[in-house]
């Protein structure tokens, strides 16, 4: 997927799962999936106008999955030699983002900017896994040509 694609990420429809998302690592996979469908949940409850308290709870949701899966993340990368300081950073960058989207809802953030909140972690999602994961389907593809 091409920094164009990832651009396409929108309000318009839920994200689709694309190959390019699978990193060859099936827990690692699953928990991408997960987050997918998280995201899309969150996208839903926009779209159906859903309530503060609905977006939170999701939020909330895709906070967990995130820090479980970067954790497993991390340990998968440490373990094969490629948990790198970038890597890492980008983990807690895109935590941030989390954290804030959920402090955003916390104080009531203006209704037309919710549609602002899902672009931001659907693409923040979309450039991790493509961009920094690619490195794990790298490794894989490397052992086995």
């Amino acid at each position: 997927m091409s920094r164009a694609d990832e651009e396409q990420v929108n309000l318009a429809k839920p994200i689709e799962w694309s190959s390019a998302f699978a990193v060859g690592v099936d827990r690692l996979d699953a928990d991408h999936r997960g987050l997918v469908a998280a995201l899309n949940k969150f996208h839903q409850s926009r779209q159906s106008e859903g309530s503060v308290e609905s977006l939170r709870a999701i939020v909330d949701e895709i906070i967990a999955l995130s820090k479980a899966h970067f954790e497993r993340e991390e340990q998968f990368l440490s373990d094969v030699g490629l948990l790198d300081k970038l890597h890492k950073e980008d983990h807690e960058q895109n935590m941030a983002l989390l954290v804030e989207a959920r402090i955003s809802l916390l104080d009531g953030l203006e209704e037309s900017l919710y549609d602002k909140v899902y672009v931001q972690l659907a693409n923040a999602f979309v450039r991790h896994v493509v961009g920094m994961d690619s490195s794990i389907k790298a490794y894989f593809d490397n052992r086995n040509p």
